[in-house]
């Protein structure tokens, strides 16, 4: 079950940080909760209602068929039961499933204003706002759900929404991402290489205690896990392809592509050889340098600080290569089975049958 509580992280989950820094300085759901403009947020209600709708994208088992109404949508239940066990909410408290609909909630405020005489007073204001993290769960769910040879199709459509209305997010890997305005810490749960993400939780605790000799010692083995193949024996013909893929991914043109990738090369070749030769960075042979006391945190600080953003830099260009990518079938098959869903058997209400009833 490790890859079902993996791939179980959606997008509000893996945004958790940021989710509930919003959530606790309101102290209530706001608009502060609002991440797309309206509407971006129409076309995507629309694509949802669609694909939910008609039976060639989704699972048989996740629709509701409604024959009286000639209608098909998500199955409520079924739904909830997995939003609540996985994410802890309902997702019928934020959608109408029937006919599709992302679900407005209001907000009062006592907000500051000056009367006619020029005295402050507060006044109540009501605000309506949508939640778009609940919104981009149901997503990454319908993705999840699709049918094996439907979901490149959902993504797709999904993400002609995202480009067309000039979004700084898109779905990468089945995962919706920012384009950007993230970070490594941002993409750290989604990076494939476990030992990867746990050196940058290593690096974010030392440097949150300012302990800059560790940032330096591990931001050096993040360089080398990602580039000198420490996990993955990378050779030097691969991380020639990592640099030329980071520069094109970077640049408009061929030529300045080129250069750029002269630069990183540099950048690369230029932060290895000071992890090496700065004592008790990466060793601590005679031959390094040795620092004064005093000047260690000054350069510790500088090789820790390049050698993260240069990694940053790589990480977010190509996130193509170093998120994850998992199995959804084996995702969906391991729901299926923990949850003992018949995946051949839908909820259906049938329309009455006429009775041939002679005169």
């Amino acid at each position: 079950m490790y890859a079902l509580r993996k791939i179980m992280k959606l997008f509000s989950k893996r945004n958790r940080k940021d989710f509930e820094r919003r959530e606790s300085f309101y102290s209530e759901r706001s608009r502060e909760n609002v991440l797309i403009p309206g509407e971006l947020r129409n076309r995507l209600a629309a694509e949802i209602s669609f694909l939910t709708s008609v039976n060639d994208f989704l699972e048989f088992f996740i629709l509701f068929e409604n024959q009286k109404k000639e209608l098909i949508f998500l199955d409520g239940n079924k739904v909830d039961g997995f939003s609540l066990t996985e994410l802890g909410y309902k997702m019928t408290d934020f959608f109408e499933f029937e006919n599709f609909a992302i679900k407005e909630f209001e907000v009062s405020r006592r907000i500051p204003a000056r009367t006619s005489d020029g005295k402050v007073e507060r006044i109540d204001r009501v605000e309506s706002y949508f939640d778009d993290y609940r919104l981009f769960d149901l997503v990454e769910f319908l993705i999840l759900f699709s049918k094996k040879d439907k979901r490149n199709e959902v993504i797709k459509r999904f993400n002609e929404i995202l480009s067309e209305e000039n979004s700084r997010y898109d779905i990468v890997n089945g995962m919706i991402t920012k384009k950007s305005g993230e970070d490594i810490y941002t993409i750290k749960n989604l990076l494939s290489d476990q030992n990867l993400r746990q050196k940058i939780e290593d690096y974010k605790y030392y440097e949150e205690r300012q302990d800059y000799l560790n940032t330096a010692k591990v931001s050096s083995e993040i360089i080398n896990i990602v580039f000198s193949g420490e996990v993955k024996k990378r050779k030097k013909t691969e991380i020639s392809k990592i640099l030329d893929k980071a520069s094109s991914a970077l640049c408009v043109k061929n030529k300045d592509s080129d250069k750029l990738r002269e630069y990183l090369n540099a950048i690369l070749s230029g932060v290895r050889s000071l992890n090496n030769d700065i004592y008790d960075v990466r060793h601590t042979e005679k031959s390094t340098i040795h620092l004064k006391e005093g000047a260690g945190d000054i350069l510790y600080k500088l090789i820790s600080e390049t050698n993260l953003s240069f990694i940053e830099s790589i990480l977010l260009a190509l996130k193509d290569d170093f998120i994850y990518s998992e199995d959804w079938e084996k995702i969906k098959g391991s729901y299926i089975e923990k949850y003992k869903i018949n995946r051949d058997q839908r909820f259906v209400i049938k329309k009455p049958e006429i009775l041939d009833v002679p005169f």
